[in-house]
């Protein structure tokens, strides 16, 4: 098995969310959908043997735990990650409001979850993470928030400086490289 500097991005259980699984009319027509045929993207994951790829999943699955890495365009991956940014914050506004409107014994129990709750919402902080790389450029180029701070600058260029210095991209463009040769040669 193939090792790399990184660590696991995703384990034997990831599974993918293709947004728009059912074709319009217009993109069977025009020949431009996930499962058509000459898409070389499904067979492609299904060739990374360190993955359990299965297909499309939906929307919903994104926060059960069943679904590790997302895989969509950039306008439904951006709209889909700041709703649940803004649901996550919404939710811990609406437990703070009921805990603090709640009495002496909802206080007295918020007190107790607080270290839960602060690690929590440590976990659940996009600013941990920076931002998310961008496939199909030359080099690592991680995309953040407009609105980020400083910390999550830094933690971006970190992950930046990581992929440069581990060449992911060369990787990444090797591996494309392979399964198309391979696909070219099947066309035959």
């Amino acid at each position: 098995m193939e090792t790399h500097k990184f660590g696991p991005v995703f384990n034997k259980d990831s599974e993918y969310l293709f947004l728009g699984s059912f074709p319009s009319v217009k993109s069977r027509e025009k020949n431009f959908y996930y499962m058509h045929p000459k898409n070389r993207f499904y067979p492609l994951l299904k060739e990374v043997k360190q993955i359990n790829f299965k297909g499309n999943v939906e929307g919903r699955d994104i926060t059960n735990g069943s679904v590790d890495v997302v895989v969509c365009d950039g306008f439904v991956g951006n709209v889909v990650l700041k709703f649940g940014e803004g649901l996550a914050k919404a939710i811990f506004t609406l437990i703070k409001d009921a805990i603090m409107g709640g009495g002496m014994l909802a206080k007295i129990g918020g007190a107790l979850i607080k270290p839960a709750m602060a690690k929590l919402r440590e976990k659940m902080d996009p600013n941990a993470y920076g931002g998310a790389l961008l496939l199909g450029v030359k080099a690592p180029f991680i995309i953040c928030h407009g609105s980020s701070k400083a910390y999550a600058i830094t933690n971006a260029i970190g992950v930046a400086v990581k992929f440069s210095e581990n060449n992911l991209v060369s990787a990444i463009t090797e591996k494309i490289a392979e399964s198309q040769k391979r696909n070219e040669e099947t066309d035959k």
